[in-house]
């Protein structure tokens, strides 16, 4: 079973859309940027970040799916989709029997 880390409508509608099967389990975790780490390493961070948080919380039987999007606009790297030219999308996912306590 796929379960999905992240409350987001396009990302449910995208494996909707795919006939992938899967579980809604929003990971509750702090989306501020880290002092130092630039924007653009941002989502890369968050997606992983989310599908170990919910992973951590599910058995291994579960491959688990967590996703995060940075925009950019006229160069600068945004979490907000305004006047968006450009996204960097990233994604992170674990298996079953993976590694990850």
């Amino acid at each position: 079973m796929l379960v999905l880390a992240s409350a987001s409508p396009r990302r449910q509608e995208l494996l909707r859309n795919a006939g992938i099967a899967f579980e809604v389990q929003p990971a509750h975790i702090a989306e501020d940027p880290l002092p130092g780490n630039p924007r653009r390493h941002c989502a890369e961070r968050l997606a992983r970040d989310k599908a170990l948080a919910v992973a951590r919380q599910r058995p291994t039987s579960y491959a688990v799916l967590g996703a995060d999007t940075v925009v950019v606009v006229d160069g600068n790297a945004s979490r907000q989709a305004f006047r968006c030219r450009r996204r960097r999308a990233h994604v992170c996912a674990f298996f079953p029997d993976a590694s990850i306590r």
